[in-house]
Order: structure tokens, then C-alpha cells, then sequence
């Protein structure tokens, strides 16, 4: 009879007493995020059912303030990878921000253009048909 050897797990009891097991795998993310900066935290939300990420900062009263860092519903090394490029020193927020902002602008005139493109096109189309207008540019006299 072979004897299977016990998974590394550890058992966490739940704000609302519920024991919740932590696989291995997650232990080691966990220990990989810790790893970063010792003042990182990792716990589930038991309500929610996701992980918070979040990091302790020392207050000058004495004690510490919890400072949320992100959330996941899963915990994986993409996870760890995100919490390094935010720790970097030479991550700029407010660039990574701008970044997002122009791309979810090309994304939204790129869905307006497929929308209203086709019918502008033929809009324009019927006007020069039925006002004759060839495609010239009108430049004023005075505008040398």
C-alpha cells in the first residue's frame, strides 16, 4: 500500500469562523508579494470573496494604517508581477493613467467611427450629388 504524501496547505479560520484552506501555490504568492516590501499584507475577503492587497504604514500616533495596494479574485504570479512594476521607482502613476486614458479614447472614437462612418460617407455623398459641389477646398482671397 502506498501512502500519497500530504499537500502543503495551511488553514485559515475566516472572520465569520468558516475555515478557509490556502493551497501552497497561494502561499507562495503570498510570500512572493511579502517579499517586495516586508510592509505589504495579503488576506481574503471573506464577503466579497476576493484577496486585498494592502500595505501597512506606520502612523506617527504609534500603530500602523492599512493603505489598500489592489485586489484580485485570484492569486497568481501575474499578480506579483503588477505589485513590481507599481513598487518600481520608476513607475509613474500618472503616466500608466494617461496611457490608459488615450487608449480608451482611440478605442472610443475607433467604435464611433465604425458606427456613423459608413453613413457620413454616404450623407456627404447625397449633399455633393445634390448641391453639385465638387471636392474643392474653399480658401478666402485674404487668406495670403
Amino acid at each position: 500500500m502506498e501512502i500519497q504524501p500530504a499537500s502543503i496547505a495551511q488553514i485559515v479560520k475566516g472572520k465569520d469562523g468558516r475555515m478557509i484552506q490556502v493551497d501552497d501555490d497561494v502561499q507562495n504568492v503570498v510570500n512572493d508579494i511579502c517579499a517586495i516590501d516586508d510592509t505589504l499584507r495579503v488576506r481574503f475577503s471573506d464577503a466579497a470573496e476576493y484577496w486585498v492587497v494592502y500595505q501597512e504604514v506606520p502612523v506617527p500616533e504609534g500603530g500602523t494604517k492599512e493603505k489598500l495596494v489592489t485586489t484580485s479574485r485570484t492569486l497568481d504570479p501575474r499578480l506579483v508581477k503588477r505589485i513590481e512594476k507599481v513598487a518600481h521607482p520608476a513607475y509613474d502613476f500618472t503616466k500608466e493613467l494617461d496611457k490608459q486614458d488615450r487608449a480608451a479614447e482611440s478605442a472610443q472614437e475607433h467604435a464611433f467611427e465604425e458606427k456613423v462612418g459608413e453613413a457620413g460617407e454616404k450623407l456627404a455623398h447625397a449633399l455633393r450629388r445634390d448641391t453639385g459641389a465638387k471636392r474643392r477646398a474653399f480658401v478666402p482671397k485674404d487668406a495670403a
